[in-house]
């Protein structure tokens, strides 16, 4: 195929791969760092082969670090399909960073593929003013500096994995909508489900889908009710799947400032801060100055309700809310 005979959307497509492999590839001779100890490199259920699947299964996330019965953080993680993939390419390739970095950078490249397509979808239009948009919205997300820790730290792949699964969800959810073919739906309940075993983030998109399709599309009451239906019955699966082989998550009660960083907080210190954190969020995404790979405690300080951000953050929320 000469270049000639592609079209935009495939010239596009082929950018945002290629630009999304080399703006990370210096990331390949990077080193285990982080989280990779409790993930990788110390967990004896990724190392664990065979044997080990069972346990990655059917334990927190951070059991084979810790220990099994022990929690750090209160409700526990569950994310198996990120570890199994851990597990079996330890078993074939060993530790391997420059591997594991090369990873992340394509399936990080292909989500950003994803992402585009799912906007072109979205945006429900052949014109090429709308392709564009959709490429430099792409390319800023796949090049945002927030992304980079994502990218750089191995055990973000959960991350990354669970990008992918609920992008395909909501692809298909659109799909679906506008098609009206029951196959779509399959696709819409393996992709959350397998993105909830990435990581509980993809839990957001049971929201995120419905709400896309209710501002993207014409209210249609059957198909909006079917994708609904089969997003539940996917997060069903998930917990039920959980549940069954882990249990209830357990309440701890987390006593260290380093886990619990409102340890020392009133109520309406904590939940002041919390919208004042948002305010933060808001500012990293249009302004991303100042990064860190660790918001340690009190880097943001405590702040009550008297402070003039925390009634910012309040005020626009509740507006995009709204909205």
């Amino acid at each position: 195929m000469s270049i000639k005979s592609l079209n935009i959307k495939q010239i596009q497509l082929i950018i945002i791969f290629t630009f999304g492999i080399l703006l990370y590839a210096n990331t390949w001779s990077f080193d285990f760092a982080s989280d990779d100890i409790m993930m990788i490199t110390d967990n004896k259920f990724t190392k664990g082969g065979i044997e080990g699947i069972y346990k990655i299964f059917s334990t927190d996330a951070f059991a084979g670090f810790l220990g099994e019965g022990k929690e750090l953080l209160s409700g526990g993680r569950y994310r198996p399909l990120s570890q199994l993939i851990f597990n079996i390419e330890y078993s074939i390739f060993g530790l391997s960073p420059t591997l594991w970095h090369i990873q992340n950078t394509i399936f990080f490249a292909m989500a950003m593929v994803l992402v585009y397509l799912t906007l072109l979808k979205l945006f429900h239009t052949t014109n090429v003013q709308w392709h564009s948009l959709a490429f430099v919205a792409t390319i800023i997300a796949t090049s945002h500096p927030l992304n980079t820790e994502v990218v750089a730290n191995i055990k973000s792949f959960d991350l990354i994995l669970s990008l992918i699964f609920s992008f395909l969800a909501l692809l298909f959810s659109l799909k679906y909508y506008d098609n009206q073919r029951s196959k779509y739906l399959w696709v819409v309940f393996i992709s959350l489900f397998l993105g909830t075993l990435s990581k509980e983030t993809s839990l957001t998109f049971l929201g995120i889908i419905p709400l896309s399709l209710l501002f993207f599309r014409y209210y249609q009451k059957k198909e909006f009710l079917s994708i609904f239906g089969t997003l539940s019955l996917s997060i069903i699966a998930y917990f039920a799947l959980r549940l069954s082989l882990i249990g209830m998550p357990k309440s701890v009660e987390v006593t260290e400032l380093l886990n619990n960083p409102f340890l020392e907080a009133s109520t309406g210190e904590k939940y002041a801060t919390i919208l004042y954190t948002w305010w933060h969020y808001l500012e990293l995404y249009i302004f991303p100055n100042n990064l860190t790979h660790d918001y340690y405690p009190y880097t943001i300080g405590l702040v009550n309700w008297n402070n003039t951000v925390v009634i910012s953050s309040l005020a626009i929320f509740i507006s995009m809310t709204i909205w």
